[in-house]
């Protein structure tokens, strides 16, 4: 006889999990239950916000990067204005 997990048994998985809130159905002594339409809207909510400040995060990289970029023509601007004047 092969050991079989619960997760296996219910057929558990990130739509199905043991968790107190949500609707409920009663299997044998156990309640398995959905996430609520709300778990489910703040988990929606909670990957765009998480994707939006990843692109936050990429468009600042690339921000810092120009400014880097734009001190470095300006001190060779100065530098050449320097030696433009000896």
């Amino acid at each position: 006889m092969s050991d079989i997990g619960l997760s296996q048994l219910f057929g558990l998985d990130e739509k199905n999990v043991f968790n107190l809130s949500g609707e409920h159905q009663k299997c044998d002594n156990w309640h398995v239950s959905s996430p609520s339409s709300g778990q489910v809207e703040y988990k929606h909510e909670l990957e765009k916000a998480n994707l939006m400040i990843e692109q936050q995060q990429k468009e600042m990289d690339y921000l810092k990067q120009q400014v880097n970029d734009l001190r470095e023509i300006n001190q060779l601007l100065k530098n050449s204005s320097v030696s433009l004047e000896h």
